[in-house]
């Protein structure tokens, strides 16, 4: 039987399970799943949500990567989550960053809080930038008076974090309680143009490998196929894989993703 997967993560794995069910080896399960993920808190916060143990705030959708076609399911308790992918035999999960943005108790999307925040290069350089460096948010830098209401709420009380290592254990704890079937997890790889790795990245890689061969569970780290391949032929940028790439990753993903369900049915 062709396997169903259920991927929370971002292009670097949903594009090669795209490819996997292109292919034929699996069948994607997205139940109400809206959009791409990066840190752990977020992909917790993404699992409340399609299942109506949490709404989000019209007002934040678009800073949470929610599109406008998105229906927020009704108010209920977690377990509608196991209902909506009680068909799913593994799931992928990508854990690819410590950095949270949040806002009061709302983990909200980077790229969307970038591109509707930082509009040209003197916010990126006065407010945003300093901002990620220092994890201060001096929002005098901030031309408020330019700005929507909205706009100027998230401005004044935007907070960005970085996760220790024990927070990120602990969300990958909590996510293997809620998900509770066979997972596979993804880190980002783990490179620098002078092929030197990211301390950041390291984290992730460090708290994964705790888990990693346990039952049902393992780590596919892309790093050494990055790196066997050569960056200039693997990567668009230091986030993102080239096309031709993407079917090598997902082949390994394929082959992590076979040993896992075999190693189940064993179990």
């Amino acid at each position: 039987m062709v396997p169903k997967v259920t991927v929370f993560g971002s292009c670097r794995v949903y594009t090669p399970c795209s490819i996997l069910q292109k292919d034929g080896k699996i069948k994607l399960n997205q139940k109400n799943i809206f959009g791409f993920t990066h840190y752990s808190s977020e992909i917790l916060q993404q699992f409340d949500l399609i299942s109506g143990a949490r709404q989000a705030p019209a007002r934040l959708r678009p800073y949470m990567n929610i599109n406008d076609d998105w229906t927020a399911p009704p108010p209920a308790d977690f377990s509608r989550f196991r209902e909506m992918f009680s068909e799913t035999d593994i799931f992928v999960v990508e854990v690819s960053s410590i950095r949270q943005v949040v806002f009061k108790s709302t983990f909200l999307q980077i790229n969307r809080v970038m591109e509707r925040l930082v509009k040209n290069e003197e916010i990126q350089k006065r407010w945003w930038k300093p901002m990620l460096i220092s994890s201060k948010n001096n929002f005098a830098h901030y031309p408020l008076e330019t700005a929507s209401p909205v706009e100027a709420e998230l401005v004044r009380q935007i907070q960005i974090r970085e996760q220790t290592p024990g927070q990120i254990r602990r969300d990958i704890s909590s996510i293997l309680q809620r998900l509770d079937k066979p997972v596979l997890f993804v880190s980002h790889f783990n490179l620098q143009k002078n092929n030197k790795p990211v301390p950041q990245r390291q984290l992730i890689v460090d708290a994964l490998k705790t888990i990693d061969g346990q039952l049902g569970v393992s780590v596919f780290d892309p790093t050494k196929a990055v790196m066997d391949h050569g960056i200039e032929a693997s990567l668009i940028d230091l986030g993102h894989y080239k096309p031709e790439f993407e079917p090598y990753i997902a082949t390994l993903i394929w082959d992590k993703l076979e040993n896992i369900l075999s190693q189940s049915a064993i179990g």
